[in-house]
């Protein structure tokens, strides 16, 4: 494992550790609508993660051989961080790790959230694809995309739910002209 590789994986552990410590909703008039999808969240991620990793040390089952393309995994996660670091900036003041309504929540639909309805996601799941590229073996790339994919997938409809409870009509609309978390694909 390459040190380039190491540090993209304390980069992307303390920055979601960093977002689970200072990025909570703290006592602002909220309402919660988190039905415990973060613990999930984490559950999921821990245990795909580790499962995938002893898969890529016990078993063999190589996604390439081709030492050329050993940059896009760490690629593939920095950017991801990058992403979701600059969605999570453009969502200001309503980004918050635990799924909350603010008393003066708006719908942001500028920037990224133009074109995606959840950018933030879309940045950790490229972290999660790009360390799953980094373990080369097919199982573990796929338990760990999948299980990324499944578990965001359950905390993205939890959040749709509770934007068009509290929006209505007008996120209806936004969702007609937006993509979930991929242009083109999702």
């Amino acid at each position: 494992m390459t040190k380039l590789l190491w540090i993209c994986y304390i980069l992307w552990i303390s920055s979601e550790i960093y977002l689970n410590r200072f990025a909570r909703s703290g006592n602002i008039e909220k309402q919660k609508k988190d039905d415990g999808s973060e613990w999930m969240l984490w559950i999921a991620a821990i245990i795909s993660v580790t499962i995938a990793s002893l898969l890529s040390i016990y078993t063999s089952q190589t996604i390439t051989e081709n030492k050329n393309l050993f940059f896009v995994p760490p690629f593939l996660m920095i950017a991801g961080i990058v992403f979701r670091f600059t969605a999570i900036r453009q969502l200001g003041k309503f980004f918050t790790v635990d799924v909350v309504l603010q008393k003066d929540h708006r719908l942001i639909e500028t920037g990224l959230y133009k074109m995606l309805r959840h950018p933030s996601y879309t940045g950790a799941l490229i972290t999660f694809f790009g360390f799953g590229l980094s373990l080369n073996h097919w199982t573990g790339f796929l338990l760990v995309s999948l299980s990324a994919l499944i578990s965001f997938n359950i905390r993205m409809n939890l959040e749709e739910k509770a934007l068009i409870d509290l929006f209505g009509e007008k996120y209806r609309e936004y969702k007609k002209h937006t993509w979930k978390v991929f242009p083109f694909i999702l």
